[in-house]
């Protein structure tokens, strides 16, 4: 399943093994979900907690965090579709 509005919220909240149409439940998401909530347990910011460093969006450079099973921080991925719609 690919993501979709909201897909994230069982990751923040360690649902993952509740919310099996999502992610299908396992090791894999629960992995993820330890890394994503971990950053926000006690701060709120995404900082920490096994991610790499998520620099706060800008529209020159469009700063967007790819959660998988190694997460990373890319400029502005999805540039050319963007601008095919405008």
């Amino acid at each position: 399943m690919r993501a979709f509005h909201c897909d994230d919220i069982c990751f923040w909240f360690y649902n993952t093994d509740l919310m099996l149409t999502h992610t299908e439940g396992g090791k894999r998401p629960r992995t993820l979900s330890e890394k994503m909530a971990g950053a926000f347990r006690k701060t709120g910011n995404p900082n920490g907690g096994g991610l790499p460093a998520w620099k706060p969006y800008t529209a020159q450079n469009g700063e967007t965090m790819i959660l998988d099973d190694t997460a990373t921080l890319v400029n502005d991925p999805d540039h050319e579709a963007r601008k095919a719609l405008a």
